[in-house]
């Protein structure tokens, strides 16, 4: 006991000497560097704000890289101070307070820091790591055993968060549900004694629902299956029953089919969005300029509900119902933003209108016009795909400068909505003949309520053209 003030005074120092450099690093009062054959690379500031990784390059003289930065890759980890800037570090006056310690400053330079990969698919191939399999159900970030080991331990990428840990919980748990459902193939080696790499295992078999059932505890670290339920953390006691199953793969169709990728498209709407840029001014979505367009108005949203009999409604704000046109012609709203997106599309392709994406971190960037020539006219996209997933930028929200829009639509003529066609009378006997197959019934006053619940219908007379179209629907 008497050694311990001792120890933690000691503990007390180690501490905050750490914080003392980091802050310096942080700051760019020193400046640390990447050893390299030709030469030296210097580290970058915002390195140094992940505690785990700067306690390392403390302590030995690496400094682990975050495998989840775009395009982020230094050639050499071991990383040094040159003695001359250490020594004039040294002289300043303020290298010693600790007023604001243990809070450290942000990095001087945190807005060159490369954009976090947020989405990576499982490699295309018929079978995926097991690894690769979770964590892409955890976080829809794919990634190997030597990725997933560095990112836990010095939570990096998507172990920042403090739920990580949770969303492993719940993604092993509905993993394991699933494939011992029947839902999801996989395959793997028996080994009698795990985690004796010495020890022969079996042939490649594919793990029965039962086994998947019974060997549920998944090591991310080794890629495999041991007999129990959720997954391996850093320092948990080795089980007493040592077999299980190495080299585990798990089939990738299965595995999207049972667990989707998320589409851009889905997540540019609850994406929120910066409400200015810099020398661009305030900023609005993609989806609100349409609307803008073809409504007038900020949004236009179509309600969509399942009714007793499990069939899909749609109605329109005025809470119109929204029907399929029998002749396979779109209904009025649907046609008017296609028109709408025509319009759009035609000044961002030829650059009467300027689009921009904002990536968490980093400056503001301008889609390029060309992109827009391989855009569908009408049906622009609302997310910047980039060149690949990881590049920079893509999954992004497309952003057009309000001030830019405003005065853009003030010029152009209005956009209209399609004017209302004479219907014919094979288009009503078409439409009657349809609801009497959909099992509506075979009353003409529940179908008349139906046929005139749809605007383009109103107007038209029930004794001189649906009558007559009704009758010859029940007779063909």
């Amino acid at each position: 006991m008497a050694e311990w003030p001792d120890n933690l005074e000691t503990l007390k120092w180690n501490a905050r000497t750490g914080l003392t450099f980091r802050r310096a690093l942080l700051t760019g009062n020193l400046k640390a560097y990447y050893l390299e054959d030709d030469g030296e690379q210097l580290v970058p500031g915002w390195a140094w704000a992940n505690e785990h990784a700067a306690g390392e390059a403390m302590h030995a003289i690496s400094l682990p890289s975050d495998p989840f930065l775009s395009g982020f890759s230094p050639h050499d980890l071991r990383v040094y101070i040159r003695r001359t800037e250490l020594e004039a570090w040294l002289q300043r006056s303020d290298v010693t307070s600790a007023d604001d310690l243990p809070n450290l400053p942000m990095a001087y330079d945190a807005a060159s820091k490369p954009e976090p990969i947020t989405y990576s698919e499982p490699p295309q191939k018929p079978f995926v790591d097991l690894t690769e399999a979770i964590t892409w159900t955890a976080f829809r970030v794919a990634m190997s055993r030597d990725v997933f080991m560095l990112g836990e331990h010095y939570r990096f990428g998507p172990f920042e968060a403090d739920d990580y840990s949770a969303k492993l919980d719940l993604a092993v748990r509905d993993f394991a549900a699933k494939a011992g459902g029947g839902l999801i193939r996989v395959r793997g080696r028996n080994a009698p004694a795990f985690y004796d790499r010495q020890s022969e295992a079996a042939g490649t078999s594919d793990l029965t629902d039962n086994q998947l059932r019974d060997f549920a505890r998944y090591d991310l670290t080794h890629g495999g299956l041991l007999f129990g339920t959720g997954w391996v953390r850093l320092g948990d006691p080795i089980d007493s029953r040592r077999d299980g199953w190495r080299d585990v793969e798990v089939s990738r169709a299965d595995l999207i089919k049972a667990f989707p990728a998320q589409d851009q498209e889905a997540r540019v709407f609850s994406t929120p969005i910066p409400a200015s840029l810099p020398e661009i001014g305030t900023v609005m979505p993609l989806h609100e300029a349409l609307s803008w367009l073809a409504h007038g108005k900020p949004s236009h949203d179509i309600e969509i509900w399942q009714n007793a009999a499990g069939g899909w409604i749609f109605r329109d704000p005025s809470g119109a119902v929204i029907k399929p046109h029998v002749d396979g012609s779109h209904p009025p709203i649907i046609e008017t933003y296609r028109q709408a997106s025509r319009t759009l599309h035609s000044a961002l392709r030829d650059g009467s209108l300027l689009s921009y994406v904002a990536p968490a971190s980093g400056t503001p960037l301008q889609v390029p016009r060309l992109y827009w020539n391989g855009v569908n006219p009408e049906s622009l996209r609302y997310a910047y795909p980039g060149v690949t997933p990881d590049y920079h930028g893509a999954g992004c929200p497309v952003l057009l400068s309000r001030q830019s829009f405003d005065a853009w639509r003030a010029a152009i003529s209005p956009i209209k909505a399609p004017e209302k066609t004479r219907l014919s009378h094979g288009y009503v006997v078409n439409w009657c003949k349809h609801w009497i197959e959909s099992g509506n019934g075979n009353g003409m006053d529940k179908a008349w309520q139906d046929f005139q619940a749809t605007p383009e219908h109103h107007g038209l007379s029930r004794d001189d053209v649906f009558r007559p179209a009704w009758r010859e629907a029940k007779t063909r």
